[in-house]
């Protein structure tokens, strides 16, 4: 496929396999379409390995290997939203 320079639908590395979702995303409210990623999980740019610190939680859009996390407003302890998304796994 063909690069458009400085657009957001820039191709990039197709041979990226999927990857193990994290352990702070919830299984349930994993969504696909082939293209775009939407997974409902605590912000792991806020935990930085401290799982006793209040963590927003957020919908990380993934598109061609590039994310963006939205928080909705609400925060949990990190232990806190781990023991939720290992209850329903």
């Amino acid at each position: 496929m063909e690069k458009v320079k400085g657009k957001f639908t820039e191709v990039g590395n197709m041979s990226q396999k999927y990857r193990k979702r994290g352990e702070t995303s919830l299984a349930k409210f994993v969504s696909s379409n082939g293209k775009v990623t939407g997974t409902l999980m605590l912000d792991p740019r806020r935990i930085d390995g401290d799982y006793s610190q209040i963590s927003p939680v957020a919908i990380r859009i993934a598109y061609a290997g590039k994310k963006v996390f939205l928080r909705i407003g609400k925060s949990y302890i990190g232990t806190d939203g781990i023991e939720l998304c290992e209850c329903e796994k």
